[in-house]
């Protein structure tokens, strides 16, 4: 179902917390917002060498945003993504994973002007 020819795609599921500040400009006050979100990926495993490999994920979540904000004016969102990154193995129990992502969170238009934020993400972290 999630394969592309014969790529397999791997389903990735995760739930993740993210704090945004925003604002200062245009007479606009500072905002903190709180955001609580889930997250569904296929990832798309390609090896150059012997255990190195990368891949590409693509995916969407939804997200709630504890309000709304200028930009957000709905407090659920939609978050569409596109990523990218490496496995390196450090040993037969885990390895280290780097992934870049291109995160948008709109509401799809249906509340307000929508303009919707555009993020970059980097994560890092050892799978075991």
């Amino acid at each position: 179902m999630l394969n592309i020819g014969r790529n397999k795609g791997y389903l990735n599921l995760g739930a993740y917390y993210m704090r945004t500040t925003g604002g200062g400009f245009d007479n606009l006050p500072i905002d903190h917002i709180n955001t609580y979100g889930v997250l569904a990926t296929a990832r798309y495993h390609i090896t150059f060498m012997r255990g190195f490999s990368t891949f590409a994920e693509i995916g969407w979540g939804l997200q709630y945003a504890e309000h709304n904000s200028v930009d957000l004016p709905s407090l659920l969102n939609s978050t569409p993504i596109l990523g990218a990154g490496f496995i390196i193995p450090v040993s037969d129990r885990y390895d280290i994973q780097v992934t870049g992502r291109y995160f948008h969170i709109s509401n799809a238009g249906l509340v307000g002007n929508n303009q919707g934020q555009n993020q970059i993400h980097i994560l890092a972290g050892v799978r075991f």
